[in-house]
């Protein structure tokens, strides 16, 4: 984003006043007139006058500027890919405007990729991506994008797995890998954890002598509140002496720190950790929290207890204000389905099982969180997998019944997939999806 100083119709950019361009929009609207809009542009994009009056122009990597528009033909070409490396070198190819890609194959190869239409800005910090930068200075106006292959990727890490919680790139593996070998500004340092689930992840993998599919669906499924283990003790001793805090600190004390259907007391945390914890771009603001002495660790505690003081006595007068006692079970008032009960929380608590929920008098209802679970197993006799598409398949009126999903994610249960037919891949391999006429 970039503020301009405009004046009659003219804005600066290198030295000079360049003038504005306007394109005229004619957008049709059933029922009713069409609507003329009229766009402004400056050479870094269309402008706008943001909130507090001043005007901006819009950047946008990957969609308005150097568009990418492959990701169809990478996904369908990722899979046809026979191994780990057919793989990554469909996304060179056809890149992938977003997201990170953690694959593995038959062969015992893992690896993890970071995906992402993003500007070739030598120099430039990730924080420039997050305010406005100043629209005459030619040096801050990108015009390329960094190449896919230049973007972080790794392949068979020492340590032997690769993980991502939607976290940064560096900790695909434990040693992390190193920013300065890769393009400036694409994502925030090694030190910077938006999602405590990231540290929590990298110790369980690196605790671990097998991986069985057992365990790993015990750690997917894990519904302990970890945020509560970094938190909770400053936030209770600075509201031990709190007239009207008493019964708040009762309960969160006695709380279980999990997210189960039966826990009493996750209701009271979560809104406290809703309020204390502002969530911005999709991930938790983490300034409220003492980091680590060590790149990557989990917090060490609360940067202001008396700040989180009066965030929890404003949870439980809103908590109050809804009509529910602090210590009612979480599955009694938070519902997954309209009637299955609720467990899981928000990602950013440190929760594996993730539910996203709409407080409400009548109930808390489940509004996002998991959406594909997806467990494979490369066994002697082909690839074995299970999986659960939470939302269901099917939402239009009118469209194929579905099994209802919400008391499957209740139980922890995985839908077992049926395998595909097997014949010879073009390596005399075999595989377990047919390949079809593809073009060139």
């Amino acid at each position: 984003m970039y503020e301009l100083d405009i004046s009659k119709d003219r804005y600066r950019h290198d030295g000079t006043t360049l003038p504005l361009e306007h394109r005229e929009h004619v957008i049709e609207v059933r029922g009713g007139p069409s609507v003329t809009v009229d766009e402004r542009r400056s050479v870094h994009g269309p402008v706008t006058t943001a909130p507090d009056g001043a005007d901006v122009a819009i950047r946008v990597a990957g969609v308005l500027h150097e568009p990418v528009t492959t990701a169809l033909e990478c996904w369908w070409q990722m899979s046809l890919a026979e191994d780990v490396h057919e793989l990554l070198a469909a996304q060179d190819r056809w890149p992938l405007p977003m997201f990170n890609v953690i694959a593995a194959d038959a062969q015992g190869t893992v690896a993890a990729a970071f995906c992402g239409a993003t500007p070739e800005r030598p120099g430039g910090r990730f924080e420039d991506s997050q305010r406005r930068l100043p629209g005459e200075d030619p040096a801050q106006l990108w015009h390329r994008l960094n190449p896919p292959e230049s973007l972080p990727r790794v392949v068979n890490p020492e340590c032997g797995w690769v993980q991502n919680v939607n976290e940064t790139p560096w900790w695909f593996c434990d040693p992390p890998l190193a920013p300065e070998d890769y393009p400036d500004g694409i994502a925030p340092p090694p030190d910077r954890i938006r999602d405590i689930r990231s540290p929590l992840s990298r110790t369980w993998m690196k605790a671990q002598q097998v991986f069985s599919p057992r365990t790993l669906l015990d750690l997917k499924w894990q519904t302990r509140a970890h945020l509560a283990d970094q938190v909770l003790e400053d936030l209770l001793s600075a509201c031990a002496r709190e007239l009207g805090l008493q019964e708040a600190a009762r309960v969160l004390r006695h709380w279980d720190r999990c997210a189960d259907p039966e826990s009493r007391g996750y209701l009271l945390f979560h809104l406290w950790a809703h309020d204390h914890f502002p969530i911005s771009a999709v991930v938790m603001d983490d300034a409220r929290l003492i980091p680590s002495v060590e790149a990557g660790g989990l917090p060490r505690g609360l940067v202001d207890p008396a700040g989180a003081v009066a965030t929890l006595r404003r949870a439980a007068a809103r908590l109050d204000e809804l009509g529910w006692d602090g210590k009612v079970q979480y599955g009694e008032a938070a519902r997954i389905g309209g009637a299955v009960p609720a467990s899981g929380g928000p990602t950013f608590f440190g929760l594996f099982k993730c539910l996203e929920l709409l407080p409400g008098e009548d109930t808390w209802e489940a509004i996002g969180g998991d959406t594909w679970i997806s467990l494979v197993r490369f066994a002697g006799t082909g690839p074995e997998a299970s999986g659960m598409l939470l939302p269901g398949n099917t939402t239009e009126p009118g469209a194929p019944p579905q099994r209802p999903q919400a008391p499957y994610f209740a139980a922890e249960e995985l839908h077992p997939h049926a395998p595909l037919p097997q014949e010879p891949s073009r390596s005399g391999r075999p595989t377990s999806a047919p390949r079809p006429e593809t073009r060139p």
